[in-house]
């Protein structure tokens, strides 16, 4: 007698059946696993252990691509609809392939599920990049620690997170808010690429490794996904003082000499893919007291337009073409030809450090020749991330502990002599206890 449920059986039944097609080796082996994840239900049923349902779950998983057809691309590109060759502008164009991968996203959901990750749950069903997901009901049932962010948010409708092609909010099983990310399909991508160096073991002990943390990789058919804790933005928070932005560039000027030794050019260093360990309510800028280094993490994301090399190369004679780069949007001038992504990071970071970290310069006059050196007007002129690195410790080494502490009263600065001072609000919102630990 089959302990098996009746519809659980003609589920099995139904895959035997195609099993056949097979070879008689494959069918074995296939009806074996199925036939055990069979009895795997029974016990879960008569013992109420989730764990045997989550395996029987992945299991189903598993084995669907080789039984059944599905509607999820297996092609990288179209995932990324930002990355094809249309007009991403033209709604007409973009709005049918967000609906379209929305359906693959939807299809995954359980696949998720069994893997311990619910997805946020959409508000509409509006297929643009406007729409805005929201967490399900619960809260966390495990003590905030690190890598997970220092959570900030009373109630589910007080965050959002922007829908976006190749990524997902989700929750964990324990309600700690996640990403997932889709880094690669068959045909291993550059990006998955980057991602292994980066998190082998040697590369996880370095002290300037600030990547993302990768909680988990799922595949499904050929495609891999990325599990990374929710961060927010790094620059949205008030800085201080001016030790708080020291502390800022120096782990990121740390983390591109890193990148960089690696041989690995980001090749997107802008402020949205530079994060801090919060998750804050939607639409709450300039917060204070959310930096202490003692508390503060940040880390970089989004290896999609990056490149690797091999570890004996040498930076200097790199070249490379990409004629969609977007050279003013990283504070450049557009080149011509030919160039070095690696100047290219360093040219990126600067730009920002000079909108960003510029603000300091009333206490540490120093900061403006220095973000200045990094963003020389030809590109071939920019320092390494080496040289960068290295000059900042130096200027960092001569600071007192009465400009370290001393306050900051502007916002950023708008690159042609104009300072945005810090606003004045008549109220801001009151945070909950974060109970975080590093």
């Amino acid at each position: 007698m089959i302990l098996i449920s009746t519809a659980y059986g003609n589920n099995i039944l139904t895959v035997l059946a195609r099993i056949r097609q097979h070879t008689p080796a494959a069918a074995k082996f296939l009806t074996v696993l199925l036939l055990a994840s069979g009895v795997v239900q029974f016990l879960r049923r008569m013992s109420g252990l989730s764990r045997w349902d989550q395996f029987s779950q992945r299991l189903a998983w598993k084995l669907r691509p080789y039984f059944s057809r599905h509607p999820v691309s297996r092609d990288i590109v179209r995932w990324r609809i930002d990355s094809m060759d249309i007009d991403i502008n033209n709604l007409e164009v973009v709005t049918p392939l967000m609906k379209e991968n929305n359906t693959w996203w939807t299809f995954l959901t359980p696949f998720f599920a069994a893997h311990g990750y619910t997805l946020y749950v959409p508000i509409d069903d509006k297929p643009t990049g406007a729409s805005h997901p929201h967490p399900i009901d619960g809260k966390p049932t495990t003590r905030q620690a690190h890598p997970f962010a220092r959570r900030l948010y009373s109630t589910n409708k007080d965050t959002k997170l922007s829908l976006r092609p190749c990524v997902r909010g989700a929750r964990d099983k324990h309600g700690r808010d996640v990403v997932i990310r889709i880094v690669s399909g068959p045909q291993r991508s550059r990006e998955l690429e980057v991602l292994q160096r980066l998190t082998s073991p040697s590369a996880l002990r370095d002290p300037r490794n600030i990547t993302i943390p990768i909680l988990d990789w799922l595949k499904f058919d050929g495609l891999v996904f990325i599990v990374m804790p929710r961060w927010d933005p790094a620059w949205i928070h008030d800085f201080g003082t001016v030790a708080e932005c020291i502390h800022i560039a120096e782990t990121f000027l740390a983390y591109l000499d890193f990148l960089h030794e690696h041989r690995i050019a980001h090749m997107d260093i802008h402020p949205g893919n530079m994060t801090i360990n919060t998750v804050i309510p939607a639409r709450c800028f300039h917060l204070t007291g959310l930096r202490d280094p003692a508390e503060t993490r940040y880390a970089m994301i989004d290896f999609g337009t990056s490149f690797i090399y091999p570890p004996e190369t040498h930076l200097d004679t790199v070249r490379e073409v990409f004629p969609q780069y977007s050279w003013r949007y990283h504070g450049m001038n557009e080149e011509e030809g030919p160039f070095n992504p690696f100047s290219v990071d360093v040219s990126s970071l600067g730009y920002i450090l000079d909108r960003r970290v510029r603000v300091i310069r009333e206490v540490v006059p120093e900061i403006i020749p220095f973000v200045e050196w990094m963003r020389p007007f030809k590109l071939s002129d920019c320092p390494t991330a080496r040289e960068a690195y290295l000059k900042f410790q130096e200027l960092k080494s001569k600071l007192t502990a009465e400009q370290l502490s001393a306050p900051l009263s502007d916002i950023s600065y708008s690159g042609d002599g104009e300072y945005q001072k810090k606003y004045t609000y008549k109220s801001r919102p009151t945070l909950p206890a974060h109970n975080w630990s590093p």
